[in-house]
């Protein structure tokens, strides 16, 4: 009967969203009771390696929300690719709210567009009972605010009571204010309840999505029904919308200066139902999405549980400060756990692995079998190909003997087995980077066993690694800088010192500060100093481009360097 759609991120975005968000989807779902009625959640732009966000609140949506709720994953390089530069938004409302109907269940004759922020309370029956009765095109509510410390009391698990311990505070702590609006829209934020027989939606193209400022969506949408159907009807008498009220901190669409979609442009002065970006094209028709629900998490979680294993009596025994144990690294099934987490958020990720390790290649292999990711070893990346789903990379600087002699305490002292492999490792992943087509930050790095030893050093002048603790010797690195492509390395020239401008920089700040404190304790030599801030300005820029470049040039001839105790494998037999 109805489609419910709702979108977000995982972040968090104004106040405690996950108690709001749980409480508003536990609200709604209470109120829909047709079997074919759903929920439809578009995470829009959650950052890379991060499940969605539903996810993360899984544990306290009620069993029929579960049950009803699906998940549509928009990715990030899916949003830039949209975006284009043209807003810095994370979200783009339009967008993602027609992607949602454009995937809904398309049994049901209605779509409800609303927020994560709303609970619903329907005096009697249910919602899907009531649209089954409805007749017209379009149906409003009034929306009423709840103080932040109204909603936080409810238990966000338990829906009929939370809708209980409201009902006591009507009129008292939820004073009920109807705050009317235009005829297009009848009552103030329409957004939080929009309730459209889709038919009438899609012929006139759903939300407009050249509205990505933010702000005005919804009442662009209430313009253009009423100029195609006529004006909204109410079901005041029937259902109330209360929005969880979230100002204690402020987001990006609350910031003082925010750009926002023109009023006068989607509102007062639309001529046309249709939407200016189009009758047909919305919603990413030709983009590949990735569409769960929660029990599709839940039986990835189960599929790689026991991929590896060993006896929980028998811990494994490594000392932090002894050297041979820092360089030899940690066992495979203590690594794997770790490095299958990006597995799991990433579902339809490809996994690269660079290393001569059997049983970690082993492991992972497997779990990529199970999870339906395509799985590539050493140079084997000639197949892949741009996609929305990031590539995990993972370096594998594990002495794959050494592991498990713990007797080498330098690189030099490693067998020439381990160094040939190790020094394979570095080579294959350098070219991956250099000379791989894909732009770098289609990449997801991990690396193994780079912490407090030489492969640390060697890694630190290309990557930004997060610390990490040497239980589990996985680390997630992101490149400090973009390595130029095609480029043939020249061993033979000798790099710019970037040390010489990264001090000309400082110094130029030491006396930008200067000038700074002299211009506010003598306001007479604000018309002296201001041309010699904005020169000192302009040439902090200059050396800070130029460093830039020069720094590129020197990460590409001379980053990822080979340890030297790694080079004489080169020449062994």
């Amino acid at each position: 009967m109805i489609s419910v759609i709702v979108y977000g991120r995982n972040d968090s975005h104004g106040y405690n969203l996950q108690q709001r968000a749980t409480l508003s989807l536990n609200s709604i779902a209470e109120s829909l009771t047709d079997p074919d009625d759903e929920i439809v959640f578009v995470d829009w732009n959650s950052d890379v390696g991060l499940p969605t966000f539903p996810v993360t609140i899984d544990d306290v949506l009620t069993d029929h929300c579960k049950n009803i709720l699906r998940i549509i994953r928009v990715s990030t390089s899916q949003h830039d690719a949209f975006a284009q530069g043209r807003t810095r938004k994370p979200t783009i409302e339009p967008v993602a709210r027609n992607v949602g109907i454009r995937r809904a269940n398309p049994r049901n004759p209605w779509i409800l567009s609303t927020n994560t922020d709303v609970l619903l309370k329907v005096n009697a029956g249910s919602l899907s009972s009531i649209a089954a009765t409805l007749e017209g095109h379009y149906y409003a509510t009034p929306r009423f605010e709840l103080p932040e410390w109204v909603w936080e009391s409810l238990p966000r698990h338990d829906p009929m009571k939370a809708a209980g311990i409201l009902d006591s505070h009507l009129g008292g702590a939820v004073p009920l204010s109807i705050v009317g609006s235009s005829p297009a829209n009848l009552f103030d934020a329409p957004g939080d309840f929009q309730l459209v027989r889709r038919q009438a939606l899609e012929s006139i193209g759903c939300f407009d999505e050249t509205m990505i400022l933010g702000w005005h969506v919804d009442s662009n949408l209430a313009v253009r029904m009423e100029s195609a159907f006529g004006n909204p009807e109410s079901l005041e008498e029937v259902v109330s919308a209360f929005h969880c009220n979230h100002t204690r901190q402020t987001t990006h669409f609350h910031a003082r200066g925010v750009q926002s979609n023109d009023l006068k442009t989607y509102v007062s002065e639309v001529v046309s139902p249709v939407a200016r970006s189009g009758e047909h094209d919305w919603g990413l028709p030709a983009a590949e999405l990735e569409i769960e629900n929660l029990q599709d998490f839940a039986s990835r979680l189960q599929s790689v549980s026991g991929v590896s294993a060993h006896d929980p009596s028998k811990p494994f025994l490594i000392n932090f400060m002894d050297q041979r144990d820092r360089l030899a690294g940690v066992n495979a099934e203590i690594s794997f756990p770790f490095l299958v987490d990006q597995l799991l958020t990433c579902c339809r990720s490809p996994l690269l692995y660079f290393g001569g390790r059997s049983d970690m290649k082993a492991l992972l292999e497997d779990a990529c079998q199970r999870l339906g990711s395509p799985f590539f070893q050493g140079v084997d990346f000639s197949s892949l190909e741009p996609a929305a789903e990031p590539v995990i990379v993972v370096l594998d600087l594990v002495p794959p003997r050494e592991v498990l002699l713990r007797r080498a305490g330098t690189l030099q002292e490693l067998c020439v087995e381990d160094k040939r492999d190790l020094l394979q490792a570095f080579e294959q992943f350098r070219t991956l980077l250099v000379d791989s087509e894909l732009p770098a930050p289609t990449f997801r790095f991990m690396f193994i066993n780079a912490e407090a030893n030489e492969f640390e050093f060697s890694l630190s002048t290309a990557f930004n690694m997060l610390p990490s603790q040497f239980y589990s010797g996985v680390r997630f690195g992101t490149l400090q800088i973009d390595i130029p492509r095609g480029l043939k390395s020249n061993k033979q020239s000798t790099p710019m010192d970037v040390s010489s401008l990264l001090r000309v920089i400082f110094i130029l700040s030491k006396f930008r500060s200067w000038a700074r404190k002299e211009m506010i304790a003598r306001p007479r030599l604000k018309r002296l100093l201001m041309p010699l801030i904005y020169i000192l300005n302009r040439a902090a820029k200059v050396a800070v481009q130029w460093t830039g470049r020069y720094r590129a040039k020197v990460l590409h001839e001379y980053f990822l360097l080979v340890p030297d105790a790694l080079s004489d494998a080169r020449d062994h037999p």
